[in-house]
This record gives structure tokens, sequence and C-alpha cells, in this order.
């Protein structure tokens, strides 16, 4: 026997479950592995103390359920469903749709624009009297670029009207 196989079984061994074969080796392994006799005497001390607590303990045995249930054919268990969930669920789901379907049927707010009031001759005059930039402050501006002078525009509108 090795110590990972000692190792594995010491606490079936303490509690008498193990054929007479396997737990003879396990004596004898033992007693000619010193690490190994510790830990089987650690496993009896903490089986003592367990056995010495006056609390009634009730040791369950799944292997024979675990194969029982697989011999049936038969589902294992499930967790058992939280029914309460699905309202919440369906209650948050519909709050968050009536949100946004009153968000969508809300009316926009509309600025009204007196469109006789704002004209472009209006627009031009009001740029035109504004102070000019230094000269560079916001680079050069060559005709070849594609930019009107501000004059040119100014004249070009008063014209067309």
């Amino acid at each position: 026997m090795r110590c990972r196989q000692f190792s594995a079984s010491a606490s079936e061994h303490v509690a008498g479950r193990l054929d007479a074969a396997l737990a003879a080796g396990m004596e004898r392994h033992a007693a000619e592995c010193a690490r190994c006799a510790a830990e089987l005497r650690a496993e009896r001390r903490l089986r003592s103390a367990f056995a010495a607590v006056d609390c009634p303990v009730r040791e369950i045995e799944l292997r024979p359920a675990l194969a029982a249930c697989l011999a049936t054919g038969a589902a294992p268990m499930q967790r058992p469903a939280r029914a309460w969930l699905r309202p919440v669920f369906a209650l948050a789901g519909g709050a968050g749709l009536a949100l946004v379907l009153a968000l969508l049927a809300a009316p926009r707010p509309t600025v009204p624009v007196d469109s006789a009031a704002v004209d472009e001759t209006h627009v031009i005059r009001l740029v035109a009297d504004m102070q000019p930039a230094p000269d560079g402050a916001f680079g050069s501006w060559p005709e070849s670029a594609g930019v009107a002078p501000l004059s040119l525009a100014l004249s070009f509108t008063e014209e067309g009207r």
C-alpha cells in the first residue's frame, strides 16, 4: 500500500467500514510508515473526540442512496424552484416597458421660431459689426482656400435682395 492510498482510506478504516483484508493492509502499512501511523493516531483521536461530544449525530450513508437512484433511473434531486421570482421579473419587465412607452409617447416641447425675424442679411450684418480678431490670431486664411471675405459675402447678399 502507498501513503496516498492510506490517506484516502484512513477515515473509513477508523470508522470500521473497510473489509478485513484492506484493514489488515492499512495496519501493516501504519506499522512500517511513521507518517501514516501519525495520521492514523490523529484520525482515531478525532473520532474519539467526536464520540465524546454529547450531541446526537446522524450519520448518513449516501452511497447506497445514490446507487439506488442510479439503478432505478430516477432523476437527481433538483433545487426547489423559486416561484416567487417569476412574478417579480414579470413586474419589473412590465414596468420597464411601460416607462419606455411613456417616454416615447410623451409630447416633446417645441420652441417657436419666428422665421421673419431671422434672415441671412441680419445675421451677416451682426457678424460684420463684431470686432475683428488680431492678425494671425486664427492663422492666415488665404483666398485660395475657398473662403470669401466677409465684405464680399455682405455685398452679394444685399445685391441679391
